[in-house]
């Protein structure tokens, strides 16, 4: 809805004032970091209310006065002594348990996200630091659909001097979960207790929170900004000139709406865009006319679009998940659209050492290296590296048939450089995952692939040399993935820049690993 400026009853206070002449020039000048709450990950999870609900079913049988306690906690917003009564009847495997059930990323769908506020966030904060009080994925999930990968995500708790001075600073493309990661549950900030000792006065992790709020412009999305921690967080740090978009909690005029104004703006220094309570259809309009204003877009075209090209160079964010691609075979990344028609040279023999053209990439014809050729079948692998991303989404312990560069990224390039035809051809290849035999990791179980990356074993036997090795990535030099572990099993083989193979490897969630697919050609069809 761009014509949002000439709305009348979201112009009762002057909204696009705020708009156009304050906050979208800060957005344009990378001055603004987005704070989102809860309320852009409602869609998916329900409210606070709806989830404390769910994690008490079944479990409160015969304890209809504690049940019954929590429901007047529910009610007065008091989510904390809610949860806090929870625990203390689950114990903590349990509640850990139901925690990850209800907040798991397997529940977020790429469907449902397009229909959300938060798909405008990657486009308009592209570079920004994000903080967020949320622990689901929802954000991380987003900003991987859109191409927009956070350079690091930070969990408060393990944020330290040295990070907080660099993000104080430059503001990086960092995200920082204030409340933890559900990947973590016993990290988790959600029961009374929890807050309290992360928002005791003494916390050091606020206190470098604060640091980074003070001086800076805070854009409040998705927040109720009520007499919460997060009010009692900006008390504590520094003025500086903060917004936020909100539902009105009353008439204009009436006192209840009146107080609120006052104490937005009086207390919290907050330049707020009220919109009708309930109308939360809103908060997307905003987001979408922000977007198009910095974009310079007269018609954006939808969030989460599949169209346009990659820039350079294209990085796939961590939200590849190893338990999403399980639960969500129909994940559908935004890769660039592979060209109806792209003209392919003549074929010609298969030569070992020699490139060769099939598929396409990012509109041009896609060239390989052939490392093998056998009567009925050759080994190809990339040129030149495609895109960066994780070996995988989580900083874990995990094996290549596990990763979910394997399940999600790679399949997904499958369709996106083949056409029907071309995809016949490539052959669906049994692989063998010995162990690191340097530091006598794991290297887990055979697959069965289709594009895959290359062992320790394969990357030297067929590439005997450093030089040879080397690989660009959008002309840039850069280290790329190998598939067998490194020095642990949360660390996965690479060949650096210079074409040495680092068989310690390097963290599998980092982002900064270049993809080289390889794949097994059928010579017979």
């Amino acid at each position: 809805m761009l014509d949002i400026i000439n709305d009348v009853k979201f112009n009762i206070f002057e909204n696009h004032s705020i708009l156009t002449d304050q906050l979208i020039p800060l957005i344009k000048d990378n001055r603004i970091i987005p704070f989102v709450g809860a309320g852009m990950s409602k869609d998916i999870y329900g409210s606070w209310g709806d989830a404390l609900r769910k994690m008490m079913a079944g479990n409160f049988g015969g304890r209809e006065a504690e049940a019954a306690n929590i429901e007047d906690q529910i009610a007065e917003g008091d989510y904390e002594a809610a949860a806090q009564i929870i625990y203390g009847v689950l114990h903590k495997t349990p509640f850990h348990d139901r925690l990850v059930a209800l907040f798991k990323e397997a529940l977020i769908t790429d469907e449902q996200l397009q229909k959300m506020a938060v798909s405008y966030l990657p486009e308009i904060f592209k570079k920004s630091l994000v903080i967020t009080t949320n622990f689901d994925k929802v954000l991380e999930r987003v900003f991987f659909l859109q191409k927009h990968v956070f350079e690091e995500k930070l969990v408060l708790r393990h944020l330290t001097a040295w990070q907080a001075t660099r993000v104080r600073r430059d503001s990086p493309h960092y995200l920082i979960k204030i409340h933890g990661c559900v990947s973590a549950p016993d990290e988790v900030v959600i029961t009374k207790k929890s807050y309290d000792d992360l928002y005791r006065t003494s916390s050091r992790s606020i206190s470098r929170l604060q640091s980074i709020i003070s001086g800076n412009n805070l854009l409040f999305i998705g927040c109720a900004l009520d007499q919460d921690r997060t009010v009692d967080l900006l008390r504590g740090a520094d003025a500086g000139d903060h917004y936020a978009i909100l539902p009105m909690n009353g008439a204009a005029g009436d006192k209840v709406f009146e107080d609120r104004l006052a104490f937005m703006a009086d207390e919290l220094n907050m330049h707020c865009i009220w919109y009708p309570a309930g109308e939360y259809q809103y908060v997307a309009d905003i987001l979408e006319y922000i977007r198009a204003a910095i974009s310079g877009q007269l018609n954006p075209p939808a969030p989460l679009s599949a169209g346009g090209a990659y820039s350079q160079p294209v990085i796939a964010p961590p939200s590849l998940i190893a338990g999403v691609a399980q639960s969500q075979p129909n994940i559908t990344p935004p890769l660039t659209p592979k060209p109806v028609e792209i003209s392919q040279p003549i074929a010609k023999p298969l030569i070992k050492g020699e490139p060769y053209t099939m598929g396409s990439w990012e509109g041009k014809p896609m060239e390989w290296l052939i490392l093998d050729v056998q009567p009925d079948k050759a080994l190809l692998i990339a040129k030149y590296c495609l895109l960066q991303a994780p070996y995988h989404e989580e900083y874990k312990s995990v094996t290549w048939e596990e990763c979910s560069l394997r399940i999600v990224l790679l399949p997904h390039l499958m369709e996106q450089i083949f056409d029907d035809e071309e995809r016949e051809r490539v052959l669906l290849w049994p692989n063998k995952n010995p162990d690191n035999k340097l530091h006598n990791t794991r290297g887990g179980d055979d697959t069965e692939d289709k594009l895959f990356l290359l062992s320790i074993d394969e990357v030297k036997q067929y590439f005997p040399y450093n030089d040879a090795r080397t690989s660009r990535l959008s002309g840039e030099s850069v280290w790329w993935w190998l598939r067998s572990p490194g020095y642990g099993s949360n660390l996965a083989a690479i060949v650096h820049g210079d074409g040495l193979v680092d068989d310690s490897g390097f963290f599998v969630s980092s982002s900064g690993g270049a993809v080289r697919p390889a794949f097994w050609l059928n010579r017979k069809s």
